[in-house]
């Protein structure tokens, strides 16, 4: 498989990336492209999760298999750089799995109203809602800050694509707290779910507990649409297995 990709974003690291856009991979389980992706995508965040967690943890469940991945790759070697999960409402409903959001209503009841108004709007639009997960980064990265930088640019550009591309009225997210990216997402367009002045947080199982904040997009941007743009060439010549 090659991709031959530009990008209006200057520097030679970055003219080296190519981005894989990985749908519902068991009903492609035959391709061993899309296997193999898949493998790497639980082994990268495996060690991406490893180094915030003194104990094991396991990023992977059911919805891996059946929603959309994005991966950020270099072009010349096909090393994965970054990836990251979008799961939406039809994807669930498909396999008649829960859509994330609806099961952390248990430990807020009013969200699942919220998620109803929303699920209205999204109907009124012919679009769909969506809960963006499991952002990893290769944890080596981190030396080269210019790159790491420009891939969590990269990343607010895929979101906002994505949202166009799969007609995505609104998304939903869960931030640790104690990683404080909560300020990383707002410029995304993302806002905290509030009840009055209290934030919505809830804790995940598969993190023992950990306290996440649900955060809330409505519209991306204004700046997450002019990072989409810089990256535009770079998102349209993607390969899509």
């Amino acid at each position: 498989m090659t991709v031959t990709v530009g990008s209006t974003v200057e520097g030679g690291a970055v003219q080296d990336l190519m981005l894989i856009e990985l749908e519902a991979p068991i009903e492609r389980w035959d391709d061993p492209e899309v296997r193999r992706h898949l493998g790497e995508i639980i082994a990268l965040k495996r060690d991406g999760y490893r180094q915030y967690y003194d104990f094991p943890v396991a990023p992977v469940d059911t919805l891996d298999y059946v929603s959309t991945h994005l991966l950020t790759c270099r072009r010349s070697s096909g090393e994965l750089l970054m990836a990251w999960r979008v799961t939406t409402c039809a994807q669930t409903e498909r396999y008649g799995l829960s859509f994330p959001p609806d099961t952390y209503a248990a430990q807020w009841p009013q969200l699942g109203q919220h998620l109803g108004r929303a699920r209205e709007r999204a109907a009124e639009s012919g679009g769909t809602l969506a809960y963006c997960s499991r952002w990893t980064a290769r944890p080596s990265l981190r030396r080269d800050r210019r790159l790491f930088v420009h891939l969590g640019e990269l990343a607010s550009a895929q979101h906002a694509a994505i949202r166009e591309h799969q007609r995505i009225a609104e998304s939903f997210m869960s931030a640790v707290r104690r990683l404080h990216l909560e300020g990383l997402y707002a410029r995304n367009g993302f806002e905290p779910l509030r009840l009055g002045d209290v934030d919505m947080e809830v804790r995940v199982p598969h993190l023992r507990g950990e306290t996440c904040l649900l955060m809330h997009c409505q519209e991306t941007s204004a700046w997450s649409r002019q990072v989409a743009l810089r990256w535009e060439e770079l998102w349209t010549k993607r390969c899509v297995l």
